[in-house]
């Protein structure tokens, strides 16, 4: 059986400002950094088509008025961007709450697959920046390291 693994990333359709989270990167001495993209992302994994992946996104996952996705197989991620992008996720041991009930509510759209769901955020930095102070910046500000891991692709 051929398993899948998709990658949605939904966007707000309106620019959000993250003054905030600027301020507090600037303080930590990145001042270069102009701009801060954060989005909601969700692994999908199984015996499933983008079709399908499509049909979960627009009925459950985004919000189509307010909100841009992109699905892409999780092998072509390294290909989506110029950009450095960081993706955080709950660690396997932690429950995650949230993928549960996409997972309830995929069922109930009655897709009976069997699926693997995992939810997290995307951080993308503008300008580019080295990993090293991405790693810097993640760890402090977006992720507890307790109960998550990130992977910078």
């Amino acid at each position: 059986m051929m398993k899948n693994r998709y990658l949605v990333v939904i966007s707000p359709k309106v620019p959000v400002n993250n003054f905030s989270v600027l301020q507090e990167i600037h303080s930590f001495g990145f001042k270069r950094i102009n701009n801060v993209e954060i989005k909601k992302i969700y692994s999908l994994s199984g015996n499933i088509n983008k079709d399908k992946i499509t049909f979960i996104t627009e009925s459950l996952l985004a919000d189509t008025v307010s909100e841009s996705y992109k699905i892409v197989n999780i092998k072509d991620v390294k290909c989506l961007s110029t950009q450095i992008l960081v993706n955080i996720w709950y660690k396997p041991q932690v429950l995650d709450v949230e993928a549960m009930y996409v997972l309830k509510g995929i069922k109930y759209l009655g897709i009976k697959d069997d699926l693997e769901v995992h939810s997290g955020k995307q951080i993308v930095f503008y300008p580019k920046i080295d990993k090293k102070s991405i790693r810097y910046i993640i760890e402090k500000i977006f992720m507890n390291s307790l109960i998550q891991y990130y992977e910078i692709v």
